[in-house]
């Protein structure tokens, strides 16, 4: 296994371990954290579209904040995955309050939007809100391992702010990460807003 792949599977592991069972009540302070802050951030304040996921138990809730940023007027996506193609795509849920009408659960209990909500061409996007297996402050994040987020993010503009959705336990001090992996702006934990630094400064 080429070394830098060995060095994501144990810190795979080891953040796994660390962060335990995730209660609803953990996922709940992590909604409120950080919906007490990112609404009036500079990076939430913008107008245009936001880009988010739909989180399984084992992540923080992002609903209610993507919920919230709809509710102030911005065009909420979230991607729906071409299993075969291994590529995702962004599509915009019409109605936060009807969920359920809007989305299917597909491969791995993943749940998407269906294939009717309109595309959502990732230019566009003003603010991405990720996933993550574990993150730093260097703005290092690390994936599931499929290489999906990769490939998203890849496309996105520079400089759109990219929000890590994580708990702190998922913060560690550095990363593995290689030339292709797309760093963080901010992190959002249930502890409250970190920001990263640049990306190749030294801890």
């Amino acid at each position: 296994m080429d070394p830098l792949e060995q060095d994501k599977r144990l810190m795979r592991e080891r953040v796994r371990d660390a962060v335990g069972g995730v209660t609803p009540e953990r996922r709940s302070a992590w909604a409120a954290s950080t919906l007490a802050w990112l609404l009036s951030d500079p990076i939430g304040e913008a107008s245009g579209p936001v880009v988010g996921f739909l989180p399984d138990e084992r992540e923080p809730d992002v609903e209610p904040v993507l919920r919230a940023l709809a509710g102030a007027g911005r065009r909420v996506a979230v991607p729906r995955v071409g299993w075969e193609t291994r590529a995702m795509a962004a599509r915009v849920i019409p109605d936060w309050d009807n969920l359920d009408r809007w989305t299917e659960t597909r491969r791995h209990g993943v749940r998407e939007p269906v294939e009717g909500c309109e595309a959502l061409d990732l230019a566009e996007a003003q603010l991405l809100i990720v996933p993550g297996v574990a993150f730093d402050r260097f703005g290092g994040r690390l994936g599931r391992g499929g290489g999906f987020y990769d490939r998203f993010l890849a496309r996105a503009p520079e400089g759109v702010p990219i929000v890590g959705a994580c708990f702190a336990a998922q913060v560690v001090g550095r990363v593995p990460t290689g030339g292709h992996d797309r760093p963080v702006s901010v992190l959002a934990t249930e502890d409250g807003r970190v920001a990263c630094a640049r990306t190749g400064d030294t801890p």
